[in-house]
């Protein structure tokens, strides 16, 4: 698979990735969540670093 072909098809995943951190990284800080829905919030983070990790070359 040549560099070109894999960036195409890690894109969207990784910009989607990207957009969920954000939004859930400024929802957890700013709204100071707590307990369980706290602990989803990280869970969803965790994944979104799973993305980023799993797509590097």
């Amino acid at each position: 698979m040549t560099p070109e072909r894999w960036q195409q098809l890690v894109q969207w995943p990784l910009l989607g990735a990207a957009a969920i951190f954000l939004l859930d990284y400024a929802w957890k800080v700013l709204a100071d969540v707590q307990g369980e829905p706290g602990l989803i919030l990280t869970l969803v983070l965790e994944a979104a670093w799973t993305v980023f990790l799993s797509t590097t070359a």
